[in-house]
């Protein structure tokens, strides 16, 4: 269950993205990250064995889950400053 909250963040993020019709890279990017931690859970839950997708222990599965897309969201953050200090040197 840990890729449910990086799943939900890229529906609620992809909604508002399409609701509001930015055209913005930045958002699509999150998207993208988010999507990819949402495969990479699978992936595990997978790996380990757990065909349902669906652990032993769902509490920790969601604070995977919610640890997984708290990092997505710092390096995403991290992306836009870089972004932000390439484009102030160019100027």
């Amino acid at each position: 269950m840990c890729y449910a909250v990086p799943l939900v963040a890229t529906i609620i993020s992809n909604g508002f993205r399409k609701a509001k019709k930015i055209q913005n890279n930045r958002l699509e990017r999150l998207n993208l990250l988010l999507l990819g931690g949402t495969v990479m859970l699978i992936v595990d839950h997978i790996w380990n064995g757990e065909i349902l997708l669906a652990g032993k222990n769902i509490f920790k599965d969601l604070l995977l889950g919610l640890a997984m897309t708290g990092a997505i969201f710092i390096v995403w953050g991290l992306m836009i400053l870089k972004n932000k200090k390439q484009l102030a040197q160019r100027s």
